[in-house]
């Protein structure tokens, strides 16, 4: 199995269905999104995620949506018309530590013909953005915003 590019693990002090309830809440990516961001369901799965990179509106068509057992969510995400070229695993993974704790983990591989080109700057970049995204859902989840 390959390796992600970037991945964020963050311990939260709360059921992983609380947790849960905050990722899937898909109206609500806004609140721990590090970008403004707009996520487009279909039978309550993200189709098309609506963000801003570097001041400019883009969207990302999301493609292979699954879900399992309220713990786990991946797709793959590009721009339109891009998958061949560039494309952006990405997975929410839930692991129960107690009855009252879990672990979040954001993970994602990017892949494509051209990811060779984008693959360090990207890893960089969403690294930080993770961190910050399990941050705000960290915070959310125990009640501390």
């Amino acid at each position: 199995m390959e390796q992600p590019d970037v991945k964020v693990e963050t311990d939260i002090s709360a059921k992983p269905s609380k947790v849960w309830s905050i990722i899937s809440n898909f109206s609500k990516w806004n609140v721990w999104h590090a970008n403004s961001v707009r996520v487009v369901t279909s039978e309550g799965l993200p189709q098309k995620l609506y963000t801003q990179m570097a001041g400019v509106s883009v969207w990302f068509n999301l493609r292979k949506v699954k879900t399992i057992d309220e713990q786990y969510l991946e797709w793959t995400g590009s721009f339109p018309f891009t998958e061949v070229l560039l494309n952006g695993t990405r997975k929410f993974t839930l692991t129960e530590v107690s009855e009252n704790s879990c672990k979040l983990t954001q993970e994602e591989t990017f892949g494509g013909l051209l990811s060779f080109l984008f693959k360090s700057k990207l890893s960089t970049k969403y690294q930080i953005r993770y961190q910050l995204h399990n941050e705000k859902i960290k915070a959310l989840a125990e009640l501390k915003i």
